[in-house]
């Protein structure tokens, strides 16, 4: 289990695992993180594991894929996912907290996810904050969640233009004026 979420929420999240389901979770840093993961790329299934991890104390430095110089822990988590992507999944499930983050493809938060979900056989994205998604953004959560199905912004566009035209639509949607919850599980396609 990997919980990636912003830093003050990590306590929590750590409490509501032991307390709810009997989960003790540790808090690692990049360094232990890419420790664990690399004991668990070693040693396969044996290695069980719960984190909470923190969004910046993971996030990869900007332009890390052409970096040369050594970039510290972060960057070598980085690279060190960067290189796992098709192989066996390290993690079971990666939840990702306040997903909304994620909402922008440019931002090192983004290639974050985006390398967490390379390794992870289900991720989850959540948010219970009241967030107002454009298209654009509410398509990039998809493609983060699954990237086989959400793989082009004009098929998205499709799918939306095609909602519209559903009979009983406005029916089923009256009186939403905002996405007040973000819940998208997805199963990892290899």
């Amino acid at each position: 289990l990997f919980v990636l979420c912003p830093a003050v929420l990590r306590g929590k999240w750590v409490r509501e695992l032991r307390v709810r389901f009997g989960v003790r979770a540790e808090t690692p840093g990049a360094a232990e993180v890419l420790a664990r993961l690399r004991e668990a790329a070693d040693e396969g299934a044996s290695t069980g594991f719960a984190i909470v991890a923190s969004m910046p104390g993971l996030r990869p430095p900007r332009g890390w894929e052409e970096a040369e110089q050594e970039g510290g822990p972060p960057l070598a988590l980085a690279r060190f996912l960067g290189g796992r992507e098709h192989e066996d999944p390290l993690i079971d499930l990666l939840v990702i907290d306040e997903a909304h983050y994620m909402r922008n493809p440019e931002t090192m938060t983004t290639d974050l996810g985006r390398l967490l979900r390379g390794v992870s056989q289900y991720i989850a994205l959540l948010s219970a904050t009241p967030i107002h998604l454009r298209n654009r953004d509410l398509y990039q959560l998809l493609n983060l969640a699954d990237a086989d199905l959400f793989n082009r912004p004009n098929f998205f566009d499709e799918l939306l233009e095609a909602r519209h035209s559903t009979p009983g639509w406005e029916r089923v949607c009256s009186g939403r004026r905002r996405l007040s919850r973000l819940v998208v599980a997805s199963r990892v396609s290899r």
